[in-house]
């Protein structure tokens, strides 16, 4: 097979992983998308109930982001993008909820994200942020009609070696493929056991950074169970403050106006989780926990009508500059290959940097995977 057939593989079918085919494919390259799970979409999951929006994934990306529109434009769904409608956040002291001032909510909250973010809220999708996910999908989808994108479901990578000036992609359904290049958009331990074989110890060093887990819970209730107005998008509880766990609620009904069953409210409640937890706690208990937290705050009677419990484990890394110099030895030890680390996992949290990591890594490799 001449080179300039091979495709580049891209690893991880999260959104990262499906903007980075997508963005290939744009650029007429064959490109093989490979993805454990059965789903697509990663840490992005829109479920939609009796037509109720539930995020159980990532609830939308910064308001400044040009590359999130830009990407939907071309998908065709940019008359889907939807601002948030209120940022006045509260803050829970002393039992009281008490407004804040633009900005103060993600400083208290340790959101990884610049400063010029604060205060300036988040955009979402209006069916939910697996509108974007699901039609990066179906897109990919409709190429491998024509050939040049193969999706496969259900099988992963693990391990990536040197082949001449090409690559080779040990599959775990049992085959080796040869590749012009490869984007590794995986959480980093994953990155980690795949890059061994061409970066060594700088590879495993990826799998050496601290990370962070989330937990959230959504419930939904009738309007005229909760006392409280509910006039913004939600209220954080500082550090030193004990509820049960909990360090937000956000008012999703009321931070986004999506269509809703009249009279619906859909709290969503978040847990910074302990290791304890994550290993005790069952779907079960994490809503017993949120519905027992926030019910006396906001003056609730009487149990939600649906709820929905959602936990990533050691979701994401923590972006000091320790783990910086971590992925940036990762990436000089892969520099001789036509290797790209994209994602959340390397580049920044976020949507608004996936993408700006997936596209940075299909043109890199579109131009020098020949």
């Amino acid at each position: 097979m001449k080179r300039s057939a091979l495709p580049v593989f891209v690893i991880g079918g999260g959104l990262t992983g499906l903007t980075a085919a997508f963005r290939l494919a744009q650029r007429d390259r064959a490109v093989v998308l490979v993805e454990r799970e059965p789903r697509l979409g990663g840490q992005i999951h829109t479920h939609v109930e009796d037509g109720v929006t539930i995020e159980l994934g990532a609830e939308g990306f910064v308001a400044r982001s040009a590359c999130v529109p830009a990407l939907a434009r071309d998908l065709g769904i940019e008359a889907e993008l939807l601002d948030q409608a209120t940022t006045l956040t509260f803050a829970l002291v002393e039992g009281a909820l008490v407004p804040l001032a633009p900005g103060e909510a993600a400083t208290l909250l340790g959101f990884q994200v610049p400063k010029e973010e604060l205060g300036r809220g988040i955009r979402s999708m209006a069916r939910g942020m697996g509108q974007l996910t699901d039609r990066l999908a179906a897109s990919l989808e409709a190429t491998s009609l024509e050939g040049r994108v193969e999706l496969l479901r259900g099988d992963a990578a693990k391990a990536i070696e040197a082949a001449g000036s090409d690559l080779r992609v040990a599959l775990t359904s049992g085959v080796w493929r040869e590749a012009a290049g490869v984007v590794v958009a995986t959480p980093a331990a994953v990155a980690a056991d795949l890059l061994e074989p061409l970066a060594g110890e700088a590879a495993r060093g990826l799998a050496t950074g601290s990370r962070l887990s989330n937990a959230s819970v959504s419930l939904r209730y009738d309007r005229a169970q909760i006392a409280n107005e509910l006039a913004g998008s939600g209220f954080i509880v500082p550090a030193g403050t004990k509820l049960e766990g909990v360090r937000a609620c956000s008012f999703v009904t009321t931070k986004f106006e999506r269509p809703m069953p009249d009279g619906t409210v859909v709290l969503r409640v978040f847990f910074r989780p302990s290791d304890e937890e994550l290993a005790t706690r069952d779907d079960a208990a994490w809503i017993a926990t949120a519905t027992r937290a926030v019910g006396p705050v906001l003056g609730i009677t009487g149990a939600p009508i649906a709820a929905w419990a959602s936990v990533w484990p050691l979701a994401l890394p923590v972006y000091d500059e320790a783990y910086r110099n971590l992925v940036a030895s990762a990436e000089r030890s892969l520099a001789p290959y036509p290797v790209a680390l994209a994602g959340s996992h390397f580049h920044g949290a976020g949507i608004d940097a996936a993408v700006a990591s997936a596209e940075r890594a299909a043109e890199t490799l579109a131009t020098r995977a020949r």
